[in-house]
């Protein structure tokens, strides 16, 4: 019977995390949904690392936790680990939510842009509820939709 009820949790688990990580895939930007107010920093807790993600338990190592705040006035993201460290991402050029790397079950934020002036491609995933919030809920997507629209226009092509 503790099996069987094991099979069933299961079960329900990797039909939970497989419905979510196709409702993040499908994320498109629209600037409609306004989740940055001017003058009023949205901050949340997020995982961030430079490297692609995978799904290995002895990697993590290049994942670091703290709080991102994104402000729409500064057109800007500030990560602040919990060490102490600040770094500023700008210029974010483009924006996708959804897998990454060989990571199966985390929906993970990909921002292009320039952090401390380099660019550079930095990998973001709310980090509450031990990393569980976005796969139960839609948070990766209001992650996405906050970096958004800060974002900078690509210029128009001839």
């Amino acid at each position: 019977m503790l099996i069987l009820a094991t099979l069933v949790v299961f079960g329900l688990v990797f039909a939970l995390v497989t419905w979510r990580r196709r409702a993040t895939g499908r994320w498109r930007p629209d600037a409609a949904r306004e989740v940055v107010k001017p003058g009023v920093p949205w901050c949340t807790t997020v995982w961030m690392q430079k490297e692609v993600p995978s799904r290995s338990r002895r990697g993590g190592n290049e994942r670091v936790r703290g709080e991102l705040c994104v402000d729409a006035v500064a057109r800007a993201a500030t990560f602040r680990a919990s060490d102490g460290q600040e770094v500023r991402i700008t210029d974010i050029r483009s924006i996708t939510a959804g897998p990454a790397g060989t990571d199966f079950v985390n929906t993970w934020v990909e921002a292009r842009g320039a952090l401390n002036g380099r660019p550079v491609v930095v990998y973001l995933n709310d980090a509450r509820w031990l990393g569980w919030r976005p796969v139960l809920t839609n948070a990766n997507a209001r992650l996405a939709d906050a970096l958004f629209q800060i974002r900078v226009a690509e210029p128009p092509r001839p």
